[in-house]
């Protein structure tokens, strides 16, 4: 069986004959259902889904588009095209009720030539799309976006090319065995041609500056009508490299002339940039790498699986400010923008082909259709020869991905063979499990790829000799409890960031591994209307509508290229600081970064001479700096964003302490309570089940209710959505609700004055006949309260018994109006952003919102995500802020319930039934989505769960 390649012209810049070369569709078109009676019609954008705006189009059934055009001046002389960027899934195109051709794909761009349609003036275009054909069914395109996508995706236009004409140029770029000369093998292809004419080409290649640094000009021979193909090599004298940390485009400028006139000219961004592969690690133009990834799927809330120029544009640019250096294009080809992006800002890429879950079990087409039947060969070769064709001229992209999570078959054995025919300069990849359990069938592409390994993966690939190991999905966002990171949004601060820091450390000390995309890069959420939302959910660090959320700070921080070593106990001597730095970059050396050092009103530049992937020395003279103030240290990279910061010598959080107004601390008795009164402060705490009652500050009620110890199960709760399709999670979802009444039975409370002036609480008792312990509460003079507890437990909490805790602690119930929180924590990094909830200190209003969905369908936030709410309060307000030094909820007359602490408390407040509850908890242990990747903690029978904090009212 042979595979023809689909004719793409590159779209020209300028063809003689005309003052324009290129005529856009992109805008209103006439949208209409074909055969159907009743059904809605009307207008439509260009590009777009029409299920995002309001159309529904049954299965089986085309949409047809209509627009009228007017031909460019000069035009009926030309050869006439129209290119579709994308279509899913099935596409008919006519011209004025010409046949123009049939597509069948999505994701990728196709051209018709419509000359024998087109006339001079007004024109009809027409297009027939269905959706849900095999190949939406073979990439489960629409059971993925959880509705049927379908529709004039990326953008639409015409173009003119002259009757002897340029329809293919491609080129690859090498260096000679020193990497400083360079060669350009380039391939253009030249349709149509006349008896006698004389065909010639001229390339030209200028720098970015404009300096033209080579010419060169080849008589092509051509057969008429049959045209000729000019194949020649370029030497391009030391010419800057492309790579991600140096995106040096030049410019390649082809010129057709026919007869001595030029008829055609074309212009390509070229990046001289050469992969190998050896053995079992990846270099590029010389130099091992590693990939520092996300995956990346086109989606925006209000227009789906069609994204902009800037949205694209906006997404690289986030992910490289992210200190990403790789984005995996999951699971369909990129856009042309983003390629363009990606070219210009500094972004490798690996474009895979429209091919997903082939034999896999998430798609239930498999249940009953055979994965090796050669009928559905030519889909599976086609999606991946077009993805190669529309990506091929682009530097950044190094890695082409035959398919996504799908069992190896003599298929794609067939499948990978005509993609290394088609470009053997750059490796393919194949996303199956090659050395898991799961669908490990003996892939045999270029790259073996692994998806969710443990903390051991990349150890693990150094067993692999003959490939380097990608994982090309890790590090999953936590998704799919989903109640519960609705309920403790905190789940997505450090202690998902912490995990994936350790794999990325783990990544940089195994060669073998070539590195990982985290999933996702953004939130799989399409709001259909206003009243439905869908999609796989929140697994981005930045939502839907681009806001950066706290695993953003993780991946920035995991990813820098910039790794300062025992940041907290730097070398002093002689008032010159050394720091041990880790330059985890490719190809740059830090030589090449602006790097200051900042304290106070000085700021002074540093200097560093350490390699790409080496070790080295930071060295800072401080003498001139203000005594006892923290120190800034900034990296900027040469590209122009800041790429690590760190603060050194930050001053120690002392705790806040209150004026002492009354030293004496005094204990009576009520039939049912001991009370104790200290510096204005009263505290009752319940004789039967030892629990405080109420803290009151003079006449004020400060607190209902505290002490009380609480259990916070894992809980993997999806929001009644499965995870593989019909995917509805956001419209009903509701908070979980975590209480403490009627766990706790008390065996023992005492109550008794010490010696130095304190006053002790002692409770003792079971907590529902899973733990067993003691809690103390000494009060001291001037209203201070230090609890302390300690339970064993009666049973295993272990993943055997499907019984581990997320949280454990004492909890305290507070009137509604302590509805702001504040903090001052110790965290996993030594700068946070402001928009994120786990910044070290801050301060946050509950503001709580009652809605009938989680977020508003189709409303545009105009807030950070930090300010979204539901009704136990703000993200920043309800989510845990983990290893608290000091904590608050103030009330509006300003009183202040305080916890201080060693920094091994954390503290969460949420709003509940007209109340605010606030947990102080000894274990905040990471979130319970089944794709976290890292240890849980473990509590068998026997081990103790212990807690110590402070409490003030201020």
């Amino acid at each position: 069986m042979s595979f023809p390649l689909p004719e793409l012209p590159p779209v020209p810049v300028s063809v003689a004959g005309t003052p324009r070369a290129v005529c856009p569709l992109n805008g209103t078109w006439d949208f209409s259902l074909r055969g159907s009676v009743g059904g809605k019609s009307g207008t439509i954008d260009v590009p777009g889904e029409w299920e995002m705006q309001g159309y529904h189009v049954p299965q089986g059934t085309f949409a047809v588009y209509r627009k009228q055009f007017d031909l460019p001046p000069g035009w009926e002389r030309l050869k006439v095209y129209v290119r579709f960027d994308g279509v899913s899934s099935y596409c008919s195109v006519r011209v004025n009720g010409i046949p123009a051709g049939t597509h069948e794909g999505s994701f990728v761009p196709f051209a018709f030539d419509i000359t024998a349609g087109a006339r001079p003036g007004r024109n009809l275009i027409e297009a027939e799309v269905m959706c849900g054909t095999i190949s939406d069914s073979l990439a489960c395109t629409s059971q993925y976006a959880a509705h049927p996508v379908g529709g004039l995706l990326r953008k639409v236009a015409l173009f003119a090319l002259p009757l002897t004409r340029i329809t293919g140029l491609t080129y690859v770029t090498r260096f000679d065995p020193e990497y400083r000369d360079a060669f350009m093998n380039l391939s253009c292809t030249i349709a149509g041609g006349a008896p006698r004419e004389s065909v010639a080409l001229s390339y030209s290649l200028n720098d970015a500056g404009g300096a033209t640094v080579l010419r060169s000009a080849h008589d092509v021979m051509t057969t008429a009508g049959r045209g000729g193909t000019d194949t020649c090599t370029l030497s391009v004298k030391s010419p800057l490299p492309w790579d991600p940390e140096h995106p040096n485009l030049y410019t390649l400028t082809t010129t057709l002339i026919v007869d001595g006139r030029a008829v055609q000219t074309n212009r390509n961004r070229i990046g001289f940039r050469q992969i190998e592969l050896r053995g079992n690690r990846l270099y590029v133009n010389n130099h091992p790498t590693k990939l520092r990834g996300i995956n990346h799927h086109e989606v925006h809330p209000l227009r789906g699986r069609s994204l902009t120029p800037a949205l694209c544009r906006k997404d690289a640019e986030l992910f490289r400010a992210a200190n990403c250096n790789y984005i995996r294009t999951s699971h369909y080809p990129p856009s042309e923008e983003l390629l363009d992006a990606c070219d210009e800002l500094g972004m490798f890429v690996e474009s895979e082909a429209s091919l997903c879950w082939i034999a896999h079990g998430a798609a239930p087409v498999w249940n009953w259709r055979d994965y090796r039947d050669t009928a559905i060969l030519s889909y599976m070769v086609r999606a991946n020869i077009e993805n190669v064709l529309a990506g091929r001229t682009h530097a950044c992209v190094i890695i082409w991905s035959l398919g996504n999570e799908s069992r190896w078959s003599p298929l794609w054995e067939r499948v990978n063979s005509e993609v290394k025919k088609l470009d053997p300069a750059r490796p393919t990849s194949f996303h199956d499990q090659s050395w898991g359990e799961y669908n490990n069938a003996g892939s045999r592409a270029d790259i073996a790829v692994y998806h969710y390994p443990g903390f051991d993966g990349p150890a693990i690939c150094e067993k692999t000799l003959d490939r380097p190991t990608l994982f090309g999905e890790y590090m999953h966002v936590q998704t799919y409890a989903r109640r519960e990171i609705e309920t403790d949004p905190g789940v997505r601060s450090d202690p998902w960031a912490r995990t994936l820091n350790q794999m990325v450390d783990s990544v940089y000390a195994h060669p073998a591994c070539l590195g990982g995309a985290i999933w996702s890069g953004v939130d799989d959420i399409f709001h259909l209307s206003a009243e439905k939302i869908c999609g796989y959910g929140a697994w981005g660090p930045l939502d839907g509508w681009r806001r950066k959320k706290p695993e953003y700070t993780g991946i920035r921080k995991s990813y820098t290229p910039i790794v300062v070593r025992k940041i907290d106990s730097p070398g002093t001597r002689g008032g010159v600081i050394t720091l041990q730095i880790d330059n985890r970059y490719n190809t740059t050396n830090l030589n090449e970064l602006r790097i200051t050092a900042e304290s106070g009103p000085r700021k002074i530049p540093l200097h560093a001479n350490i390699a790409p992937l080496g070790s080295g020395i930071l060295t800072i003279d401080v003498s001139g700096f203000p005594p006892g103030r923290p120190i800034l240290l900034s990296f900027l990279d040469p590209r122009g964003f800041q790429c690590a910061e760190e603060v050194i010598a930050a001053v120690a959080v002392q705790p806040h302490r209150a004026p002492v107004r009354d030293q004496g601390v005094t204990l009576s008795e009520t039939p049912g309570a001991f009370v104790v009164r200290s510096g204005g402060i009263t505290c009752a705490v319940g004789k039967k089940d030892g629990a405080i009652g109420y803290i009151m500050k003079g006449d004020d009620t400060v607190a209902t209710r505290g002490g009380e110890l609480i259990l916070i199960p894992h809980n993997t709760d999806d929001g009644g959505a499965p995870g593989t399709s019909g995917n509805n999670y956001t419209q009903d979802l509701r908070p979980l609700d975590y209480r403490a009444e009627g766990d706790f039975t008390a065996t023992s409370v005492n109550a008794s004055p010490a010696g130095d002036g304190t006053v002790r609480v002692d409770v003792r008792g079971t907590f529902g006949r899973r733990l067993d312990g003691t809690l103390a509460m000494t009060f001291h003079p001037g209203g201070r309260v230090e609890f302390r507890y300690d339970f064993t437990a009666l049973v295993d909490f272990t993943p055997a018994e499907k019984s581990l805790i997320r949280q454990f602690g004492l909890l305290f119930t507070l009137p509604s109006s302590f509805d702001r929180i504040g903090w001052k924590r110790k965290g996993l990094w030594t700068v946070y952003p402001e928009y994120d909830p786990g910044r070290l200190e801050g301060t946050a209003r509950a503001k709580p919102r009652v809605s009938r969905f989680v977020e508003e369908p189709r409303r545009v936030p105009n807030q950070e995500w930090k300010e979204d709410a539901n009704a136990l309060g703000s993200c920043d307000f309800r989510g845990t802020k983990d290893h608290i030094l000091r904590a608050s909820l103030t009330g509006r007359r300003g009183e202040e319930f305080v916890v201080t602490s060693d920094g091994s408390q954390s503290a969460r407040a949420w709003v509940d039934r007209g109340a605010v509850r606030f947990l102080v908890a000894g274990l905040n242990g990471p979130g319970s989505c089944t794709f976290f990747t890292g240890p849980r903690p473990e509590f068998p029978k026997g081990s103790h769960m212990r807690g110590a904090f402070t409490i003030e009212i201020l």
